[in-house]
């Protein structure tokens, strides 16, 4: 088990996890409490519907990464499935 210690990997590890509740949410999952969606659309101020929410928060992501040092990964099977 890996455990996080590092502000910058704990704020990424955060990142990761909304983007994985915003993908449950395209596929039709619901939520009590408020809309991925909506999180990121108010927080991060990123425009277009759920999908290009997607996208544009994984490049958020992927450059938070590469500027972490972190190596690139293949695109899991729900990555492919939005990304293309």
């Amino acid at each position: 088990m890996t455990i996080l210690t590092d502000p910058e990997m704990i704020k990424l590890f955060q990142m990761r996890q909304r983007l994985s509740a915003l993908y449950l949410e395209i596929q039709g999952l619901k939520s009590r409490g408020g809309s991925m969606y909506a999180f990121f659309k108010k927080i991060y101020n990123i425009k277009g519907n759920k999908t290009k929410v997607y996208k544009e928060f994984h490049k958020i992501i992927l450059q938070r990464e590469k500027e972490l040092g972190i190596p690139e990964r293949e695109l899991n099977n729900s990555e492919k499935s939005i990304l293309g």
